[in-house]
């Protein structure tokens, strides 16, 4: 028996220097973190107002059904390509 990390009691050490409650305890707070966060991204979109360049957004239009995606999935693509070229590159 040791003494766990997080709770101070004498108990038997489970994983990481602590017993088995705080272990799971620990491990489900940091499960519910990432749903949250990932919730976070989830919920998050742009609005983009393509009037000043209205040729661009009929561009996107021409590739998207080209390729046979929706309009918000070519923008996705197109920024991919344009910022992986960006990283490639430094």
């Amino acid at each position: 028996m040791s003494v766990c990390s997080k709770c101070i009691k004498e108990k038997p050490i489970f994983a990481k220097g602590l017993c088995c409650a705080c272990y799971h305890r620990a491990r489900r707070e940091k499960l519910e973190q990432e749903a949250s966060e990932e919730k976070e991204r989830e919920d998050f979109s742009v609005s983009i107002d393509f009037r000043p360049m209205l040729y661009l957004l009929e561009e996107i239009e021409k590739r998207a059904a080209a390729e046979l995606r929706d309009v918000g999935a070519q923008i996705l693509w197109e920024l991919n390509k344009s910022i992986g070229s960006q990283n490639s590159e430094s």
